[in-house]
Order: C-alpha cells, then structure tokens, then sequence
C-alpha cells in the first residue's frame, strides 16, 4: 500500500507541474479488477467421483465385487483409484444410533478409519458433515442430541469445536480431507432451528450464515495449523433456481470454495437442456467451481430384492437413455459433457452416490436396497459399463 500511496503523490504532483503549462490533468481512472480466481483445483483436471459411504458396511457384510472381468475386488479403495476415480465421497453423523446398520458406519471412527485408507491408496476425500445425528437433507436437518436445548451462541460455538476436532482427528491420521462440505442438501438451512431459513424463518438468514462461517473459521484453522488447502463447500439439492440461495449466501458475506449440488433425474429435472443452463447461470453469477456431489443413473428396470426400488418405471427415464447399461453409461458421458461446457472450465466434475449399494440382504429383503439398479455394479455385483467413463476421462 505504500509504494501504491508514493506513486501516487508523484503522479499528482506532476499534474499539478504540467497545470501551468497544459489546459489540466486529470489522473487515470482505476484500471477495473478481474474477479478473483477460483480455487486450484490441484492435479484434479476433472472429478469423477465416488460416494463410497457404504462401504464400511458392505465390507463388514463381506459383500463380494467384481471387476469387469470378473475377478474378484480384494479392496474397493484400490479398485476405484485404479479405475479412474479421483475423489471418494463419505458422509459423517454427530453421534448415530450405533445399532442402527447404516447410520452407526456413519459415526467418526469408522468414517475416519476408512478416510484413512483412502488417502493411503493416493485417493482424496471430500468429507460431508451433516451436523446431525441422521441424515439431513431439505426436510430434515435435525439438531444432534448432544446440542438439544443449547442457545444459538452455544451451538454456533459447537459448529466451530466440533468441525475442529473432527479435522483434528484426521490430521493425526495424515488423512485430512481435500474438500469439505459444511452440511448436506442445506437448501432450508441446517440444525433446525437455529440455522433454519426460509418461510416462517425467512428473517433468520443471518444466522444461517453464521452457524456457515463457524464450520468454515474451523477448517481455516486446520489450514493454518498443516499447511494443507482444504476446499469449503457449500451443498444444495437440486440445480435448477439456486440462484437466490447463493444470493442470499452472498449478501451475508460467506466466504466459500465451492458450489456442490444435488442432480437426480427423478427429483430434478429431466430436461437436459434445462441443466446445462442452471450451471451455466450459477457459474457466470458465482464464479466458483460447481460439483455434482450427488447422482445416478439406472441400468436396468428390475429389482434384486424385495425392496422398493425408487427409480422402476419407463416414464421416469431420460428420453434417449435407456435403463441398460449402455444408456447408464451414455448418461455419464453427457453428464461430463454438460460439466465441460459451463464457462470457465467450472464444471468441476460429478461424484456418483451409493456405487456399491448392492441388494445386500437377501433377495427377499424388504429391507435391503433400493439402488440395486443405481449402481455401477450388476446383480452378479460385476461392474458395469459405465466404469469405462471413470477409467478412460
């Protein structure tokens, strides 16, 4: 700032010479600044990833996978690094019903455990904190029962500790995660009702944003502390009409790296068309890499249990992508093109949810999966086609 001030007092001075000989001067207006550079995204040209938050539990079932060749997979880490996935996905609860099959492999020593063994496979983590104790999407972001009954002060302080200690405990394992995402699916904001927003709680966007910023000031911290980058992201379902959503994010001054969304063709939109304009618009307005965090596509209409499968119907499909393999992998490949194309290479890449969750139960479970037909492997759990498009991008 100094040297800036000196120039300038050198420029004015001159002016003030040159004014007894010229008619005026008038000193240059600011040369205008280019918005700041998005993050580095590192060597990762492109995501193509994976939420493997499944796995623990798979693997505790000692659920067998095969390759496309059908050899066994002796380890799901290795697998997907070797096959071009460049990022793995994990969900963690605060503190998950333990005897709950799925929410207890969501708890922080075994997410940790297995973050660990992610990163020694050469892979990178994008870690998603749900602050809650069970899922939390749109509808649901439940306070965790350790902060029931905390004023806003006290929980805004339990964001900032417990973030913290979560990322403590993952640089003492050297497993620090690449990305992280402060919430899941917040499009109503996150630990209801202190960060709540919209409707009646339309007033409290203030707080959201605060509830944000303690998340984010924790994992600077740790930046600080390692030296290591971690990228900060803020997570909504759905692609098309966010733009008030990170409007509103703006206008409280959060600071953030990255735009992650949820795209399911049953819940969004089907019109292809519709989404390549969403994320061109988010990507001029924000000027942050935006990532598919959350989709799939089926490959087939049938079932490998008794379980109520989602996705089952032709009128639930993408026009031109067939419930097969060949279609799965044909919407892959447009979804990448899609990314490609937003401006300013900020299509940043997808992560595929649930890979792995295979109808594990039975084939007469009704409480089995119901993303059999979701996954990238078939009901021989041998992979499909469409890990040709992880391999080969």
């Amino acid at each position: 700032m100094k040297r800036i001030d000196l120039q300038g007092n050198i420029v004015y001075t001159f002016c003030f010479f040159l004014l007894f000989i010229i008619s005026g001067c008038k000193p240059e207006p600011p040369t205008p600044q280019p918005p700041p550079d998005p993050p580095d995204l590192l060597q990762l040209d492109f995501i193509t990833g994976m939420d493997l938050s499944y796995q623990p539990l798979m693997e505790a079932l000692d659920v067998p996978y095969y390759d496309q060749n059908a050899d066994k997979i002796t380890d799901m880490v290795d697998f997907v690094q070797a096959n071009g996935v460049n990022l793995v996905r994990l969900r963690l609860f605060h503190s998950p019903d333990l005897n709950d099959s799925i929410l207890g492999f969501s708890n922080l020593e075994r997410v940790l455990a297995y973050g660990e063994r992610i990163v020694q496979s050469g892979n990178k983590i994008l870690l998603d904190i749900h602050y809650s104790d069970t899922w939390a999407d749109p509808g649901t972001q439940k306070l965790p029962a350790a902060w029931s009954g905390l004023s806003f002060q006290q929980v805004n302080d339990s964001v900032y500790q417990y973030t913290l200690r979560v990322l403590q405990a993952f640089q003492q394992k050297n497993a620090l995660p690449y990305m992280v995402q402060i919430g899941n699916e917040t499009n109503s904001g996150f630990l209801w009702d202190h960060g709540r927003v919209w409707g009646a709680f339309e007033n409290n966007w203030p707080n959201y944003a605060a509830l944000i910023k303690s998340g984010i000031s924790a994992v600077e911290k740790i930046e600080t502390e390692s030296g290591k980058e971690i990228y900060t992201m803020l997570h909504v379902a759905g692609v098309v009409n966010q733009n008030t959503f990170f409007q509103r994010i703006d206008q409280e001054g959060v600071e953030y790296d990255l735009i992650g969304l949820s795209h399911y063709h049953l819940h969004h939109t089907r019109d292809l068309n519709q989404l390549q304009s969403a994320l061109n618009q988010l990507a001029d307005a924000y000027q942050k890499p935006i990532i598919i965090v959350e989709t799939n596509y089926p490959w087939t209409l049938d079932w490998n249990d008794w379980t109520h499968n989602g996705v089952g119907e032709q009128g639930q499909l993408i026009t031109g992508y067939p419930a097969s393999p060949e279609g799965q992998k044909a919407y892959t490949e447009k979804l990448i093109e899609i990314l490609e194309a937003v401006p300013d290479n900020l299509g940043a890449g997808f992560v595929w949810w649930a890979p792995d969750l295979v109808a594990y139960d039975g084939e007469e479970s009704t409480n089995g999966s119901a993303f059999e037909n979701l996954t990238v492997f078939d009901f021989d759990n041998r992979a499909l086609p469409v890990m040709d498009v992880f391999r080969d991008h």
